[in-house]
C-alpha cells in the first residue's frame, strides 16, 4: 500500500472523502459505508447514507482491491484522520472481479433445438451459473474483507476496539441481507427487527 503524502493527495476517494465532509460542515464522521454501486442495493441503504455523520464510496466490487490500492489508503486515511467508529463494507451477490467477457459454459437459448428435454437441460444450467457465480462473488467479498483486516491501521483500529467492522453482503435474487463474520468465514443472514429504524 502507498502511503506518502504526494499520493494521499492525488488519491481521487479521499478527495471524495474530504469533499463530503466539507459540504457538510463536518471536521469528523461516525461512519463510512463503502458499497457496490447498485441501484436497488444503494435504495436499500438508503437509511444508513442519509445519516449527517455517514461517508459514502459508491464502488463497484470488482475494483475494491484492498490489499493494493488507492481505496485501500483511503480507507486507511478515513480510520487515521476522519475518526469514524464504523465501518461497513457492503457486497453484492451479481459482483465478481471476474471478467466481463467470460463466456457461460451453458448453452444459450438459440443454441439447441427447443424440446421439453432441452428445455429442461437449458433451465439446469442457468441454476447452476447462477450459483457458480453467487459463490464466486460470496468467495471475492470474503478474500477482500480479508485484506481490509490485514490492513495495519484496519487492524489497529479493531484490535483497540476504535472501529467496528460490519461485512454485509446483498443477495440480490432474494432481496435480502447476509452478514459475513471474517472469524468463522461463514455468513448468516441478517433478520430484520420490526422494532428498529
Amino acid at each position: 500500500m502507498i502511503t506518502n503524502i504526494q499520493e494521499r493527495t492525488q488519491n481521487h476517494y479521499i478527495q471524495s472523502l474530504k469533499e463530503s465532509l466539507a459540504s457538510r460542515n463536518l471536521e469528523s464522521a461516525e461512519c463510512l459505508l463503502l458499497i457496490h454501486q447498485d441501484e436497488v442495493l444503494l435504495d436499500r441503504m438508503g437509511p444508513v447514507m442519509q445519516c449527517l455523520d455517514t461517508l459514502v464510496l459508491q464502488i463497484p466490487q470488482g475494483e475494491w482491491q484492498f490489499g493494493e490500492s488507492h481505496l485501500a489508503t483511503a480507507i486507511s486515511w478515513a480510520i487515521q484522520e476522519s475518526g469514524i467508529r464504523s465501518l461497513y463494507v457492503c457486497g453484492h451477490s451479481f459482483a465478481t472481479s471476474d471478467d466481463p467477457t467470460e463466456r457461460s459454459s451453458t448453452l444459450s437459448e438459440g443454441e439447441y433445438d427447443h424440446d421439453e428435454n432441452s428445455d429442461r437441460l437449458w433451465m439446469l444450467g442457468r441454476l447452476l451459473d447462477n450459483q457458480d457465480r453467487l459463490q464466486r462473488a460470496k468467495t471475492y467479498f470474503a478474500n477482500q474483507i480479508d485484506l481490509l483486516i490485514d490492513l495495519p491501521p484496519v487492524q489497529t483500529a479493531i484490535h483497540n476496539a476504535e472501529i467496528r467492522l460490519h461485512a454485509l453482503f446483498f443477495l440480490a435474487q432474494a432481496g435480502a441481507f447476509m452478514s459475513y463474520n471474517p472469524n468463522t468465514q461463514d455468513y448468516q443472514p441478517l433478520i430484520p427487527d420490526e422494532n428498529r429504524m
